[in-house]
């Protein structure tokens, strides 16, 4: 299928893909630093478009406003799965998984605020 639009590639593929990705998994911790990636990648990409919202012209902003919407859903998506694995986890590694998602949501929440 093709699209009539002037978005960037990044975000068509992240719509079209969503959170896929491929991984070689060493361990449970490897695939957490992973989603801790992903998730951090999706909420800087929410930073950059807030910031610079007011600077856009009108017909940017529409685009502006679905990717930030993609963002914010793989974002959203990468702290279920950050959850998922926490859930999963041994007892040694419950502790700083369970630091690292407190702060995320965090994240997460403030940018909500921010939009």
């Amino acid at each position: 299928f093709f699209f009539n639009d002037t978005a960037t590639t990044e975000i068509y593929t992240e719509q079209i893909v969503g959170s896929v990705r491929c991984v070689q998994e060493t361990g449970q911790m490897d695939l957490f630093e992973t989603y801790q990636q992903d998730f951090q990648r999706n909420i800087g990409n929410v930073n950059k478009i807030v910031q610079s919202f007011q600077t856009l012209g009108e017909g940017e902003k529409g685009q502006k406003i679905q990717a930030l919407k993609t963002y914010l859903t793989n974002a959203d998506n990468e702290l279920k799965q950050m959850e998922q694995e926490f859930a999963l986890a041994d007892g040694s590694s419950r502790g700083a998984m369970n630091q690292s998602i407190r702060k995320h949501r965090q994240e997460y929440n403030l940018s909500l605020i921010h939009i």
